[in-house]
């Protein structure tokens, strides 16, 4: 299957996000307070948007193929 334009470059920021989650979430766990549950929260509300970005395309590509599938490859 080919790949779709900025396919990696939406990739990347899903899996760069689910660091950053990682690591925020990792730093107020360590020592939980107001201060830090910035830290935490931040990057869950910044990257969710690539997470539902990526699952939509994957969807997508794969309900568009199969329609195109069905139509031309008979």
């Amino acid at each position: 299957m080919k790949r779709l334009p900025g396919e990696v470059w939406g990739w990347t920021c899903f899996f760069v996000g689910v660091a950053a989650v990682a690591f925020g979430s990792g730093y107020y766990h360590l020592k939980p307070d107001d201060d830090r549950l910035v830290w935490d929260r931040l990057p869950v509300s910044h990257f969710t948007p690539f997470f539902f970005n990526v699952l939509l395309v994957i969807i997508a590509v794969h309900l568009c193929y199969g329609m195109v599938c069905n139509v031309f490859c008979r």
